[in-house]
């Protein structure tokens, strides 16, 4: 941008902009630019990789129980002055339910006050799949310690070399440090790793456990004022909201497609109830109707009506007979009309 207003002013001062002015700002701007990669970023242990890990000899201003702070406070996404400046009464215990329990945390809302105690999480037992990385468990572990050396309410719930005093900076440093190296990383490899590998850590470990992207950002991140974080929520909620529209499109349009479905099942239920009716009245009635008032044979269609069209129902001069007449006993002559001569042929076929 500095480079184009300068061509700019130069030209309008009507000097001539010549290729030894284009090469000296492209040299420059390669100059400028050389060396330059992405943001360093903090790298992350798997946290899987440290199930049966042995404990590692504590560091100076260091947590004593190396193994089980990285596992609790990974799991909840902490960063290193988080868990440090944790008391005991930030951390409680709830036996029951599934497993041993659940452990609960209440950690800084934002990362300028990590004293502070805004937002409470939540970690269920893994003991079932995971046993020595159930956080749960780990937590229990620090508390005994920390109670075996007379920690109360506004004490560090982290034991440390020093009597009640909290974990350093440095020395949770440190002994991250020292987990990476007994986990296989070189010293040099170790050198790279910061006060944030915990958060990157356990978001990690949920991620690859199927947790939603969306879970996990919510349940991480606690900087609640920063305006990134603000950005996130609202786009969070946006996709939240988009999804949930579109949920509840779908769904009406699920129930319009399955009251249609239902409707077209009534009518279908209906229809297949009059043809049974209609059969089961064939297979049971009577095959053959005498109109006595006229003496005459007819074939029966329904239980309404013959053949011909005699609704026999609406007469009382009829009598129902199951075998055909007989022209030596009885004087009545067959219908001719179409309609029962056709099922006198049918019946005849059956007989």
């Amino acid at each position: 941008m500095y480079f184009a207003a300068f061509k700019r002013e130069h030209v309008l001062l009507s000097h001539p902009w010549t290729d030894d002015l284009t090469l000296a700002i492209k040299d420059a701007i390669r100059s400028c630019v050389r060396g330059i990669g992405a943001d360093k970023q903090c790298p992350a242990l798997d946290l899987r990789q440290l199930e049966g890990l042995k404990e590692v000899e504590p560091v100076d201003g260091g947590p004593r129980k190396t193994i089980d702070t990285v596992i609790l406070f990974s799991l909840f996404a902490c960063r290193e002055m988080e868990a440090a400046l944790r008391k005991m009464k930030h951390v409680q215990i709830e036996t029951g339910g599934t497993g041993c329990g659940v452990v609960s945390l209440y950690l800084p809302a934002s990362k300028t006050d990590s004293k502070g105690e805004g937002a409470l999480r939540r970690q269920g037992c893994l003991c079932e799949t995971l046993p020595s990385l159930c956080p749960v468990a780990a937590a229990r572990r620090l508390q005994q310690a920390a109670l075996e050396n007379g920690h109360h309410d506004e004490d560090p719930f982290l034991v440390t070399d020093k009597s009640k005093t909290p974990p350093t900076k440095q020395g949770m440093i440190k002994a991250f440090r020292r987990v990476a190296i007994a986990k296989g990383l070189s010293e040099e490899e170790a050198q790279n790793i910061t006060g944030h590998m915990l958060r990157p850590m356990g978001a990690q470990f949920m991620a690859r456990k199927g947790i939603e992207f969306y879970k996990i950002q919510l349940f991480c991140p606690r900087d609640a004022d920063h305006p990134k974080s603000r950005k996130m929520v609202r786009a969070i909620e946006n996709a939240l909201e988009t999804q949930s529209t579109q949920i509840l499109q779908n769904a009406k349009q699920s129930q319009s497609e399955i009251e249609e479905i239902l409707s077209e099942l009534r009518t279908k239920s209906v229809l297949m109830h009059e043809k049974w009716t209609e059969e089961l009245s064939r297979k049971f009635l009577p095959k053959f109707v005498m109109n006595t008032g006229s003496s005459v044979f007819h074939a029966v269609k329904d239980a309404f009506t013959t053949g011909c069209g005699f609704e026999y129902r609406n007469s009382k001069e009829f009598k129902f007979t199951h075998e055909p007449p007989n022209p030596e006993t009885v004087s009545y002559r067959m219908c001719e009309k179409a309609g029962c001569v056709k099922l006198f042929e049918t019946v005849a076929k059956t007989l």
